[in-house]
């Protein structure tokens, strides 16, 4: 059972909004000051190209090129900030120094020991080049958005956050992955979509179980525990969008690993049916596979394991080569007195090789947030500054 403690809500919202006011603060401030010495006012000519390439050719060999650029180079060929007015050549500097750091899997690095390094993402030598300038460019670009009502510009940014705190997630670099939290937090305050990437990134330090109690957490939105900042987090993004499948899905899930199996089932039978409308096999397979385990904690108690069965089923059928909902549906008809579970098991080896190995298990994505999407979201920055 949750613990709610009320009684301290006051207290860690107003450290909340202290840490929030001095992250924003120090990240305007570096903004102007993190050109630092040498930085120019005007891209290089070799820079311009490599720009105009991404934007309106080979988006992949630009991001390539530049991945393979010394820091030193960056510092002396790339201008932060930028003199221009327009918001989507600066969009397309945050993509292309995105995509640097991504292909290098740097993105997040820390450099420094600064005590505020975890909120200023400013901080000369505190982050690899490539991710601060881009942070920065998106921070910035952010409060430009507001001031002007561009909501495809807003969209931009919110995505930029959730792709990289995703990053971040499975990368384990967890001062710059709360560092982002502190300004998204602020900046995103109401979106649906921001509510179900802090809720995952929450559920993802939680250890919520019927058996052990939640370790301590004195975090925002007076939360003590992470598996209670979870289900705040996906409460409103549900209020803020009911239709938001991966957020039922993800309620459901939590609720389960407390014990609440009364709460937990509606919202994934809601999360099953949207995902199989949608057409969503990666929601579809992780709403079976939840399932099944709500009816085999069940079973004892009105002999849920056929059921159990049925819902693994389902799972398989979205993702046929996946393990793990395979290895739990041959558990659950050996449970259940079926002898040929092993058998069903131990088809989703079929037609695995070398050449042909076997995919990547949508359960193993489920800890990392958003990074099951983040080919889309690579995607979608492309082509929103092709323009």
């Amino acid at each position: 059972m949750l613990q709610w403690r009320h009684t301290q809500t006051a207290m860690a919202s107003t450290r909340l909004a202290v840490v929030v006011v001095v992250a924003i603060a120090a990240t305007a401030a570096s903004l102007g000051a993190a050109s630092g010495p040498g930085r120019p006012k005007q891209p290089s000519k070799r820079f311009a190209a490599l720009l105009e390439q991404y934007r309106h050719g080979d988006a992949s060999t630009a991001s390539d090129t530049f991945a393979k650029w010394k820091d030193k180079d960056v510092l002396a060929e790339v201008p932060l900030p930028l003199d221009t007015g327009d918001p989507w050549v600066r969009a397309a500097y945050a993509a292309l120094h995105t995509e640097a750091a991504l292909r290098n899997n740097t993105f997040g690095i820390g450099r420094g020991v600064g005590p505020f390094a975890r909120e200023n993402w400013g901080l000369m030598g505190e982050f690899e080049t490539h991710s601060r300038d881009a942070a920065l460019l998106i921070k910035d670009l952010t409060a430009f958005a507001k001031d002007h009502h561009d909501e495809t510009l807003l969209t931009f940014c919110r995505d930029w956050y959730v792709m990289t705190i995703s990053y971040l997630l499975r990368a384990g670099r967890y001062p710059a992955r709360m560092g982002l939290w502190n300004i998204v937090d602020h900046d995103f305050s109401e979106d649906a979509q921001i509510h179900l990437l802090l809720g995952a990134v929450a559920e993802g330090a939680s250890r919520p179980s019927k058996r052990f109690s939640c370790p301590p957490w004195n975090g925002p939105h007076g939360c003590f525990s992470p598996a209670q900042e979870a289900i705040w987090q996906y409460r409103h993004a549900i209020r803020a969008d009911d239709s938001l499948i991966e957020a039922h899905l993800r309620l459901g899930r939590v609720w389960h690993l407390l014990g609440r199996d009364r709460d937990a089932r509606p919202e994934l039978e809601r999360a099953l049916r949207g995902a199989q409308a949608a057409g969503n096999s990666y929601l579809t397979y992780l709403a079976g596979l939840f399932l099944g385990e709500v009816d085999e904690e069940t079973r004892y108690l009105d002999r849920k394991l056929d059921l159990a069965a049925e819902h693994y089923r389902i799972a398989v059928a979205a993702v046929p080569l996946a393990h793990t909902a395979r290895v739990s549906l041959g558990q659950a008809l050996v449970r259940a007195g079926h002898d040929d579970g092993w058998l069903v098991a131990r088809e989703m080896f079929a037609g695995e090789s070398a050449e042909r190995p076997a995919v990547l298990d949508p359960w193993t994505y489920y800890r990392w947030a958003q990074l099951w999407q983040v080919d889309r979201y690579v995607a979608d920055m492309r082509t929103v500054v092709h323009r």
